[in-house]
């Protein structure tokens, strides 16, 4: 049998399990929050964390993704010294963001015109000293496959954000800063647990010099700050136009519809998370490039059999997902959602984790520069030739597609083998038969029964429906999809055998 005791599925869901976690937390803290607190006070608090979400990707430096590449290439002893190096860097940089953040808070207040903005920055200064050394802490465990670690790490931390900021706002006091309050103890509990964690795997390991230097970790990380900015932009532009020249109501259906699907982006950075450290580690032991295309398509299969069926049960259900999340007044927003989603039938093979084990973080940031200024670029002229936001969000899509298409000829030029050679596309392509086989009776069905005016009830059986046929269609057309738990399955009986012989 198959060994899977320490599988990369396996690794790769114990991190979706986190962000499972994180999410479902995420969602409840905000329900407590927009409930209990006056929404000139919830405006303010989501005001703070959005200014902060904003600058953090400037003063983290690209600095998590660099345990990742650098620890697969040191043994154990240089690898706590390494972790050591960077945690030193984090607190600092914690430091001088709570600097900026105290006394620019003044400027973010005017700049966004919210008065009570620079008292309530100002509380909430010191959280990034206690955030920043929590950063990395999934590459590390990953690369030591402990990855279940950072799946307890994400409960401890989530649950405590719920007793100290949620908790205190519904029970104690309903305003803006007692949440900001326990945002900052809440984040304290978590540096102390996440420096806990990123030791464990340097437990009883005597800690000797690296090789790594801060100059080679920041010639790695520096481009990634630049790219995580650029990316930024990426996303603002389209936002910014529908914003702009659409007016507030169609910005309101936009800003719904370009929700991205939380269990897509569960799964592609679960992944990530996952192959770095291994392909860092496989190309500096010059692995054959056979192994390494061999694991690259296995991913990108195994991801493409959990989210195509999700992507393309959305797609057509997209009318009564988008009215039973937000009501009749956003069925608009379906449309949107729909162009957003197509994006997501390419992002199965990511180019992310191979691109940076190589240490092309220059051309990554370039070719994200690149994508920068070609999306803005058509995004102003779509309007101008055709005046329509579904375009401009099409050309958005468009771009973000580009942007796959161009990392990705970056790795097939540095190994030397056609781009399409990337793709499994055989596999890639049943999988979608398969999906669009079995959720076209599925919607007919609803579809005739006139069921989409029952919003919760059309999903159920649609979802129930098309579940059932997707399975029988598999068969038929022999795509596996138990592929994907059966390494859980596995792991689960041998500990149960484990645990009978014992």
């Amino acid at each position: 049998m198959k060994e899977y005791k320490s599988s990369y599925t396996i690794q790769a869901i114990w991190i979706g399990l986190g962000s499972l976690c994180s999410f479902l937390f995420s969602i409840v803290s905000a329900a407590i929050l927009s409930r209990y607190l006056i929404k000139s006070d919830y405006g303010t608090y989501k005001q703070v964390m959005y200014v902060y979400s904003t600058l953090l990707s400037v003063f983290t430096l690209g600095l998590p993704l660099a345990f990742s590449y650098f620890l697969p290439r040191v043994n154990l002893a240089q690898g706590k010294t390494l972790v050591d190096k960077i945690n030193v860097v984090f607190f600092i940089l914690g430091l001088i963001f709570a600097f900026v953040l105290y006394f620019g808070a003044g400027i973010v207040a005017d700049i966004l015109k919210n008065k009570s903005l620079k008292v309530c920055i100002e509380i909430f200064s010191p959280a990034p000293i206690f955030i920043l050394p929590t950063m990395g802490l999934q590459g590390i465990l990953a690369t030591y496959r402990r990855t279940f670690l950072n799946a307890i790490y994400v409960l401890i931390s989530r649950v405590f954000m719920l007793l100290c900021v949620a908790l205190p706002v519904a029970i104690y006091k309903s305003d803006v800063k007692t949440a900001l309050y326990g945002f900052i103890i809440a984040n304290f509990i978590s540096c102390v647990a996440a420096l806990y964690f990123k030791n464990v795997p340097f437990k009883g390991v005597d800690a000797s010099p690296c090789d790594v230097s801060y100059r080679q970790i920041f010639h790695y990380s520096f481009p990634l700050m630049l790219a995580g900015i650029s990316g930024i932009g990426i996303k603002a532009a389209d936002q910014f136009y529908v914003s702009r020249y659409f007016g507030q109501e169609v910005f309101a259906d936009f800003a719904n519809g370009s929700l991205e699907l939380p269990f897509v982006s569960m799964v592609l950075s679960a992944g990530g998370t996952v192959l770095l450290p291994v392909f860092s580690r496989m190309l500096f032991d010059n692995t054959p490039l056979s192994s390494i295309m061999d694991l690259w398509q296995r991913t990108a299969i195994k991801a493409a059999l959990i989210l195509y069926p999700l992507v393309v049960f959305c797609l057509f259900f997209a009318l009564p997902i988008m009215t039973f999340v937000y009501g009749d007044n956003y069925a608009l927003s379906a449309d949107f959602f729909r162009i957003k989603l197509l994006v997501n039938f390419f992002t199965v093979v990511q180019f992310y984790p191979i691109i940076l084990a190589m240490g092309k973080t220059e051309e990554y940031f370039k070719t994200n520069i690149i994508v920068l200024f070609l999306v803005w670029g058509m995004e102003y002229l779509s309007i101008i030739l055709f005046n329509n936001a579904y375009v401009v969000t099409a050309v958005s899509t468009l771009c973000h597609l580009i942007l796959i298409l161009l990392m990705l000829n970056i790795v097939s030029c540095e190994i030397h083998i056609k781009l399409w050679q990337l793709f499994p596309i055989k596999k890639m392509l049943l999988n979608l038969v398969c999906c669009l086989l079995a959720v076209t009776p599925a919607y007919l069905l609803i579809n005739m029964t006139q069921l989409f005016h029952l919003k919760l009830l059309s999903l159920i059986i649609g979802f129930i429906t098309y579940s059932i046929l997707l399975l029988i269609f598999s068969k038929i057309l022999n795509i596996d999809y138990m592929n994907i738990i059966q390494p859980l399955i596995y792991r689960i009986n041998s500990k149960k055998h484990d645990k009978t012989n014992t």
